[in-house]
């Protein structure tokens, strides 16, 4: 004998009719809670929050033009006609190194051995790579000075990175209600927030 059939009211599960649409559903799930009020954290303990508010960056990143290679800065008209069997000898003024201030300048026939992320000396408008130089020294009738031999001559800008070439000042780098991954928390060390 087959058992009875459990009247439709006591399976709400498959009452079709009584059953909500998902956008329905949204609205009240919606309606029924709020965000919580902002906070401010540190960006690591931000990891998987969500913004409250836009990121705008307040300066230039990078803040000012810098060497995309390690090499030498020069000015690349004192580079013209460089070639491996006939390179352009220049003298070597000083170094730049990332992170450390540089106050350097160069002038005509001259170059500053340069590190990735250091700051171009006043004068200079490209790089050399070392892969495409020589150092050698020279002997001048006062003293011995270092200088490079230039095998390739770059053209203007070549290697070199504008300030705000990754991120003008006033742009918006990260919307309200974007998720904080680690990527994100990179971009917010980069601007300062």
């Amino acid at each position: 004998m087959p058992e009875p059939e459990t009247p439709l009211a006591e399976r709400p599960w498959e009452n079709v009719e009584r059953m909500l649409g998902v956008d329905e559903v949204l609205e009240r799930v919606l309606a029924a809670v709020s965000p919580l009020p902002p906070v401010p954290v540190a960006p690591l303990d931000g990891l998987g929050l969500i913004l409250a508010e836009s990121v705008v960056a307040g300066e230039d990143v990078p803040p000012f033009r810098n060497s995309a290679m390690d090499g030498y800065a020069v000015r690349s008209e004192d580079t013209r006609g460089a070639r491996f069997d006939s390179p352009v000898a220049l003298a070597v003024v000083g170094e730049a190194s990332a992170g450390a201030p540089a106050a350097l300048e160069i002038g005509t026939g001259e170059a500053v051995r340069i590190m990735t992320g250091a700051r171009m000396p006043e004068g200079s408008d490209a790089v050399v790579r070392f892969e495409e130089t020589d150092e050698t020294e020279f002997l001048t009738t006062q003293k011995s000075r270092l200088s490079v031999a230039v095998h390739r001559p770059p053209r203007p800008w070549d290697n070199v990175r504008a300030a705000g070439e990754d991120v003008a000042a006033g742009t918006v780098v990260l919307g309200a209600g974007h998720r904080l991954r680690a990527a994100e928390v990179g971009v917010l060390g980069a601007v300062g927030r």
